[in-house]
C-alpha cells in the first residue's frame, strides 16, 4: 500500500473515532438521572370513639300545666357505651311528660357529624314520624329529642337535636329525650296502652 493511501486510511479512521466519541459525549450530555427519595413521612394514628356517657340517667317529671299530680312515673335509664335503655314509664293524660338528660361525647381525634337519626317502631303500638327527624309518635305519646339550645321543655320545631350537629374531638353534646302526651290531644285512648321496643339510633360519621 502506498504511503498516501496509508495516510488517507489513518485520517479516515481518526475521523470515525472522533465521530463515535462525539456521539457518545452528546448522548451522555442528554442523559440525566433524577432521583426522588422519600423518608420520614409519619401518619399519626387517628382514633374514632363516639359514645354515651356511662351512667344511670334519672327519669324526671316535667310539671307542665294540667299535668297529672299523681300516678305519673318516669323510670331511670341504664346507660352503656353505645346504648341507653329507659325504664318503666307511666303517663296518664295530656300534659304529662317525662324526660332524660343524655350526653354523647367524642373521645376520639376526629370530629363527628350526626348524619342520620333512625327510628324503629314500638312492638305493641303503631308509630309514625313527627314534624322533624327528632320526633316520633307512638299512640298517644310523642317522643322527641330536645336540642341543647332549648331553654325550656316545650316542643318547638327549631329546638331539636338535628342532623348535621357536630361534636369536635374532646367535646360533647347534651340533649333531652322526652316522652310527652301533647296537650293538643282532644282525645286519648280510653284503654291502657303499653309501648315497648321503640328505638332511636344515632348515626355518626367522620366530619
Amino acid at each position: 500500500m502506498s504511503k498516501d493511501k496509508r495516510n488517507n486510511l489513518i485520517i479516515i479512521l481518526f475521523i470515525l473515532v472522533l465521530l463515535v466519541i462525539g456521539i457518545t459525549i452528546v448522548y451522555a450530555a442528554l442523559s440525566t438521572s433524577l432521583n426522588v427519595t422519600v423518608s420520614n413521612i409519619t401518619q399519626n394514628v387517628a382514633s374514632w370513639n363516639i359514645e354515651f356517657e356511662t351512667a344511670t340517667v334519672k327519669g324526671n317529671k316535667n310539671n307542665m300545666e294540667n299535668s297529672s299530680t299523681t300516678g305519673i312515673s318516669c323510670g331511670d335509664a341504664t346507660v352503656a357505651t353505645n346504648s341507653i335503655s329507659v325504664g318503666d314509664v307511666t303517663l296518664i293524660k295530656p300534659g304529662d311528660q317525662c324526660y332524660w338528660s343524655i350526653t354523647i361525647k367524642n373521645t376520639g381525634s376526629i370530629a363527628a357529624k350526626l348524619t342520620n337519626i333512625e327510628k324503629k317502631d314500638s312492638s305493641e303500638t303503631t308509630c309514625s314520624a313527627g314534624a322533624n327527624e327528632a320526633q316520633f309518635r307512638c299512640g298517644d305519646i310523642l317522643y322527641y329529642l330536645e336540642n341543647p339550645r332549648a331553654t325550656k321543655a316545650t316542643l318547638k320545631s327549631n329546638l331539636h337535636l338535628s342532623i348535621g350537629d357536630v361534636i369536635e374531638p374532646g367535646g360533647s353534646i347534651s340533649f333531652q329525650l322526652e316522652a310527652y302526651v301533647p296537650k293538643a290531644n282532644t282525645t286519648v285512648s280510653s284503654s291502657q296502652q303499653i309501648q315497648s321496643g321503640f328505638t332511636y339510633t344515632f348515626v355518626w360519621s367522620q366530619n
